[in-house]
């Protein structure tokens, strides 16, 4: 069970990673954020980062099945608009206006309680050389739940150790890879049993 804020989530579990694990492609290094583990299905989210990506232009994970299954798929996911450009659009400042870092740090909090964060997740395929994953609604649900506390935790990170989430967030799924009827666009399930 992780906690979120002041939420307790039993469907998931983070599981640390263990000291030497490689990723299982080459040029991909594994992030020290671990595995998430949704329970009900078991399915699991790992974070990594490719040579492609060497600024953390988006996030990537291995989503994994569960035992018995023999896939892997690869996702990719982005916040489209930066939480800076979203501070200069809500509070009505210009591009080259210089904020205080910390006036900036807590307009973002504010921001991220009051709105949350918009993230995209356009890329679901499966990995090279992989079958293709069978994909369900409760297999949709899992990977949006996974993707949002993954995705906050980082948040987190970013913020040296403040609270993070669970926000307001909304995550838009319609990833290449995935069966278009299960694309949609998501507000966080963890937030509102958080208030």
């Amino acid at each position: 069970m992780v906690r979120w804020g002041k939420v307790e989530v039993p469907e998931l579990e983070q599981i640390p990673l263990v000291p030497g694990t490689k990723a299982p492609v080459s040029g991909h290094g594994l992030l020290a954020f671990g595995t998430t583990l949704h329970r009900p299905t078991g399915l699991r989210l790992t974070a990594y980062q490719s040579d492609y990506n060497d600024r953390g232009r988006w996030q990537e994970f291995y989503l994994t099945p569960p035992p018995g299954e023999d896939w892997r798929v690869e996702v990719i996911v982005s916040t489209p608009v930066s939480l800076r450009s979203r501070i200069i659009d809500h509070f009505g400042l210009t591009v080259g206006e210089v904020l205080p870092r910390q006036t900036e740090r807590d307009l973002a909090r504010q921001l991220l309680r009051s709105e949350g964060e918009t993230h995209e997740c356009a890329t679901a395929m499966p990995a090279y050389g992989d079958p293709p994953a069978r994909w369900t609604a409760e297999r949709r649900d899992a990977a949006v739940l996974m993707l949002f506390w993954a995705m906050e935790c980082y948040l987190g990170d970013r913020f040296h150790g403040d609270p993070a989430g669970p926000f307001p967030s909304t995550l838009i799924f319609a990833p290449t890879g995935v069966p278009e009827e299960l694309h949609g666009t998501f507000r966080h399930p963890v937030w509102r049993p958080g208030q």
